[in-house]
């Protein structure tokens, strides 16, 4: 890796692992062959432990549109989950982590992306954080750049990011190989907005209800 994507990366590492407050919107798609389904989702964060994601998934299935609406937080004590899979009730966790790893699938592994960088232990815990690339190759454009490499073999990711924000805009990662089988698809996260150091009423985090469902 040369010195400028390393020093790039080291940046945005800090960026968001030193951010007192974070929160975004955004919205997943897998392809190919994955058409029918779409996930919109939005994250809230308070250092040191306030944290929400919360998700809808929208997809046809036998001509019906099929709506699920899901959600991990923690109110910076006690650790939640509700997925409509199970009814939607909610199911109490022992930490952070845990609720990491039981969205990483139903969300498309969107729930550990932006959270492994706010809490770089989080990262660790899943062996590598999403800027742990290694291979770089990069692009640098006039407001944009984007880096490319191989996060966890085979996998090759693309990190879109604004230069000067340094705000991740896009991650984008091939998978060909899961669990000893060959696969053939792009995971595609778009975030269409995202503040640092802003004002969070934490009461989101206390409340097991979805935005999505209010608007």
């Amino acid at each position: 890796m040369n010195s400028i994507s390393r020093d790039l990366l080291q940046n945005i590492s800090r960026k968001y692992s030193t951010c007192q407050t974070y929160q975004d919107e955004g919205i997943v798609k897998l392809y190919p062959g994955f058409s029918d389904l779409q996930r919109t989702f939005k994250t809230y964060f308070v250092r040191p432990e306030y944290f929400r994601f919360e998700w809808i998934t929208l997809h046809s299935k036998s001509q019906r549109q099929i709506t699920n609406f899901d959600a991990i937080w923690s109110d910076g004590r006690s650790f939640y989950c509700a997925f409509d899979e199970n009814g939607g009730r909610h199911t109490k966790a022992d930490s952070l982590r845990s609720l990491i790893v039981e969205s990483t699938g139903i969300s498309s592994g969107t729930s550990r992306m932006i959270a492994c960088l706010l809490l770089p232990e989080l990262g660790e815990a899943f062996d590598k954080s999403v800027l742990m690339l290694d291979e770089v190759t990069q692009v640098i454009n006039e407001k944009t750049a984007s880096i490319t490499g191989t996060c966890i073999e085979p996998d090759d990711t693309e990190i879109e990011f604004e230069r000067d924000s340094l705000q991740i805009r896009e991650i984008k990662t091939h998978r060909s190989k899961l669990g000893g089988k060959l696969h053939d698809w792009t995971t595609d996260i778009k975030y269409t907005s995202a503040t640092f150091n802003c004002e969070i009423n934490k009461a989101i985090f206390k409340r097991p209800l979805f935005d999505h469902k209010s608007k």
